[in-house]
């Protein structure tokens, strides 16, 4: 989202591109024309309707085919740039610059390929990243920082990796709207709630907050809570006297 907002501020015409995983849109769909938006979560998926949301200047598709998909964005909008989100493995599509997220809390875990292990590819696919972004973990100990840079940097040395990390910078409240500064949770006793593939980094950065995280609700990544499981959810908190759920924007 920030490279798509960055290059369309300086003038550039730029089309996402995503798998719209979970969603149930057909072969390709226009999820925003970056003017309107088109689908919802539940046909776009959760994070290319994130991404309509945030960035609403610039078109978001969503396709199984992420080829054919080009093809249509290129024809729909004639864009400058095309970004693809998680799209390293496609390799059957052409690009100009391959940028890879890795995290440096997990780096490349036990180095076996799913379901044994965290990776999609063998490490050597590494050879084709022009970048990588390496998130730094806030809760990470320096001895384990420094082991897990040390074994990231031994597998990337022959291309240019950028530190960064997470920062939250505000609270909204779902029931009125209202933004609330990021401090209000400082001492709070919470709850979270969350469908992402790492849940425990979330809980790090609530906790960071100066919340106490009194009971943790961890789904799958890309789940779709029923109204029976937030009903429970809200019971259990009754239960244990916290008042405050927090979730991720996602």
């Amino acid at each position: 989202m920030y490279l798509a907002e960055r290059l369309a501020s300086i003038g550039k015409k730029v089309v996402i591109l995503s798998r719209g995983y979970k969603g149930k849109a057909g072969d390709i769909a226009i999820v925003s024309d970056g003017k309107h938006i088109s689908l919802g979560p539940e046909d776009a998926g959760d994070e290319p309707y994130l991404m309509a949301t945030k960035i609403k200047t610039v078109p978001v598709i969503v396709g199984r085919d992420r080829y054919k998909t080009g093809l249509y964005a290129i024809e729909k909008f004639s864009p400058d740039i095309i970004i693809l989100d998680d799209g390293f493995q496609h390799i059957r599509l052409a690009r100009d610059i391959d940028i890879l997220l890795v995290d440096s809390r997990r780096a490349f875990g036990n180095g076996y390929l799913f379901p044994l292990g965290i990776l999609r590819e063998p490490l050597n696919g590494l050879k084709r990243a022009t970048l990588v972004l390496l998130k730094k973990s806030e809760e990470n100990t320096l001895e384990s920082e420094e082991k897990n840079s040390s074994q990231l940097t031994g597998q990337m040395k022959d291309f240019p990796i950028i530190p960064f990390t997470y920062k939250p910078v505000a609270i909204r409240n779902l029931v009125n709207g209202a933004r609330l500064h990021i401090d209000s949770l400082k001492g709070k006793r919470v709850a979270t709630l969350s469908g992402i593939a790492d849940p425990k980094s979330f809980k790090g950065t609530v906790e960071g907050l100066g919340a106490v995280v009194i009971r943790e609700f961890s789904y799958p990544d890309h789940y779709k809570y029923t109204s029976c499981e937030l009903n429970n959810i809200v019971k259990q908190m009754k239960d244990i006297d916290v008042e405050i759920l927090i979730t991720t924007e996602k």
